[in-house]
């Protein structure tokens, strides 16, 4: 800003301090899970065009920040990040209305856990799935922009991805 007299005030930095704060408020809504799953016999063959749509429609539905699966041998490792519980539960509700059928058909889930602040309704919802849960105890999470113009460029990025399997 700069006032009649063409002096300018000082424009102050935000500065770590606030980028920290920030951090914070983001860890104590985030939401993640991780899952090991094992490939049913005769199903692989199976894995790797299902989790290919899946994935798709996760991206398109844009509530995961982070939405992979990791394979070694018949051993499946699936690994979701949402900015909050409501987040993962949007995504719950078109996988349990369009996917969780066939993904039974495939997976055999072996152990399913759930970190961070996740919502008693969700937790109804997921119930079926036996997760253990885990509420935040500390750490440090990535710094996701939250400006406006951050966001907007943020949700332009590809960051929803899956391995193939092979």
């Amino acid at each position: 800003f700069q006032a009649e007299d063409g002096i300018r005030d000082l424009v102050r930095s935000r500065g770590l301090g606030d980028v920290y704060k920030r951090q914070g408020d983001k860890m104590n809504k985030e939401v993640s899970m991780l899952g090991k799953l094992f490939i049913k016999d005769g199903k692989i063959d199976l894995a790797a065009p299902f989790i290919s749509k899946v994935t798709d429609d996760a991206k398109i539905q844009g509530n995961a920040t982070r939405y992979e699966y990791f394979i070694a041998a018949n051993e499946v490792h699936l690994f979701e990040v949402y900015p909050d519980s409501d987040g993962w539960e949007r995504h719950v509700d078109r996988f349990l209305e369009y996917y969780a059928d066939q993904f039974l058909d495939i997976f055999e889930p072996n152990q399913m856990f759930a970190y961070g602040p996740v919502s008693s309704r969700l937790k109804e919802k997921i119930k079926e799935f036996g997760f253990t849960y885990f509420d935040t105890l500390g750490g440090l999470s990535p710094y996701i922009p939250t400006t406006n113009m951050d966001t907007q460029s943020v949700g332009k990025r590809d960051s929803i991805c899956s391995t193939p399997l092979q």
